[in-house]
């Protein structure tokens, strides 16, 4: 399995920092997509650093809803904790407040 465009294996953590014009769906899917990584790795820091992606407005608390249930529920409702994946973020500024 090869590594996600933008996911980087450091010593004792892993980074995901997408950048560029993305649409809020491939976004959340590339997101998905490194967490199913790191987890498939046995990656057990895992960073996601959003300030470099543009091309949509702030997600509506429904969207981030989704996207963030999606993210910790992944292809195994809840794998992520029970193999002791932690998850951090960074968002554009613009995309903090609900």
């Amino acid at each position: 399995m090869a590594a996600p465009k933008y996911f980087q294996q450091l010593e004792g953590h892993a980074i995901f920092r997408p950048s560029g014009e993305l649409k809020l769906t491939k976004m959340g899917e590339m997101v998905t997509a490194a967490i199913s990584y790191a987890r498939a790795t046995g990656e057990r820091r895992l960073m996601v650093v959003l300030t470099e992606v543009t091309g949509y407005p702030p997600p509506k608390l429904t969207a981030r809803y989704r996207m963030v249930r999606e993210w910790l529920m992944g292809d195994r409702c809840g794998a992520c904790f029970r193999r002791g994946t932690a998850i951090s973020g960074v968002y554009r500024n613009d995309c903090r407040s609900i």
